[in-house]
């Protein structure tokens, strides 16, 4: 299991990382050849776009692995140690029934877009969509390994 959540680890982080530099090495290269050559590169966008989704998504999921997202620190940190774990494990329950809406759905939209292609490179629109569900199941990986080491952490005897 830790081999798998490595591998996904290299892979997630490869991904959003290429796909972040694409972006800005496409965008400038597209504004240095529009304002300096007066030159529009027309599938720029195309590149643009998928990959800025896929920075955004994929980063999510990086978000979800390191617990960078939002939390409630005010209202966590009136609760005892126990009690925060319980409510951790709570609040992760809910992102996953959450996530479980976004992949089902996620799903049906990217087939829904199977016919629309990207205006320049004709790629489907579908390959963009497809990062909403991948990474909704990338994140409910990470809550479900974050909710067994909070299980694991309520089972320890208390200091």
């Amino acid at each position: 299991m830790e081999a798998a959540k490595r591998n996904l680890d290299r892979i997630i982080d490869i991904v959003a990382g290429v796909s972040m530099g694409v972006v800005f090495v496409v965008t400038f290269v597209q504004v240095i050849s529009r304002y300096c050559f007066q030159l529009n590169i027309p599938w720029s966008t195309d590149i643009i776009r998928i990959t800025f989704i896929y920075t955004v998504f994929f980063g999510a999921a990086i978000g979800m692995k390191e617990k960078g997202h939002l939390c409630m620190d005010l209202f966590m940190n009136m609760l005892s140690k126990r009690a925060q774990t319980c409510a951790g494990i709570i609040i992760n329950i809910v992102l996953i029934a959450f996530l479980l809406f976004i992949v089902v759905y996620g799903v049906q939209f990217t087939l829904g877009a199977s016919a629309q292609s990207m205006p320049y490179l004709q790629i489907p629109i579908s390959f963009l969509y497809a990062a909403i569900p991948v990474n909704a199941v990338f994140m409910i990986f990470y809550l479900v390994l974050h909710i067994a080491g909070q299980i694991k952490e309520l089972s320890m005897p208390q200091a």
